[in-house]
Order: structure tokens, then C-alpha cells, then sequence
């Protein structure tokens, strides 16, 4: 989807970690793209042994519970970890949710 969509081509590359920008605000996705868009992403990196971090783009969503569920389906969709954009968008609930789900990484 990458090398599709912006060009990059992550299994070409001598790199050991790759933090794509999966935003499903930007594609008009539901929160559950995350997931599928993960899992295609670690699919092409694997042989590679290539760590996938999930981007997440933060003002799309409307409640801690949906980043939860976004954070949750990354993880669970084979995600290395994730990182988060748009740091402004970071309310103190937000940052909650993030290090309740720290954990699940471990």
C-alpha cells in the first residue's frame, strides 16, 4: 500500500524499522482500516525482519475509546508499536488511554 500510495518501498530498503503513516481520517476509513492496513504493512516487512510502528493521526477521533480501539486492532494486527501524530490533538485523557495500552506492548 505504501510503495501505491506514496512511493515508499519499505522491503527494498536496508532498515530496520518502519513507521508508516496510517491515517484512516486521510482515506475516508473507519477506525477498523487501522487494523487491515497494519497487517498488510508487517505482511511485507516480515521477511525482511523489518519492525512496523503504526502512525496514528490523532485529530480523526472522537473519543479515548476509539483511540484505544485503533491502538488495540494495530497491536493485535501484528504492530511492532505505535506512534502518534499531531501532538496539539493530545488531550489528557487521550494521553491516558496511550499509557493504559503501553502495557499490552510488554
Amino acid at each position: 500500500m505504501a510503495d501505491h500510495m506514496v512511493r515508499q518501498r519499505w522491503d527494498k530498503w536496508n532498515i530496520d524499522e518502519v513507521y508508516p503513516m496510517i491515517y484512516h481520517g486521510f482515506y475516508n476509513e473507519e477506525t477498523e482500516w487501522i487494523g487491515y492496513a497494519t497487517k498488510q504493512g508487517v505482511t511485507d516487512v516480515k521477511s525482511k525482519n523489518i519492525g512496523l510502528n503504526t502512525g496514528i493521526y490523532i485529530p480523526p477521533f472522537t473519543s479515548a475509546k476509539e483511540l484505544k480501539q485503533a491502538i488495540l486492532l494495530a497491536k493485535d494486527n501484528g504492530t511492532k508499536g505505535v506512534t502518534f501524530f499531531d501532538g496539539p490533538e493530545l488531550t489528557d485523557e487521550y494521553l491516558t488511554t496511550i499509557k493504559e495500552t503501553k502495557a499490552s506492548f510488554n
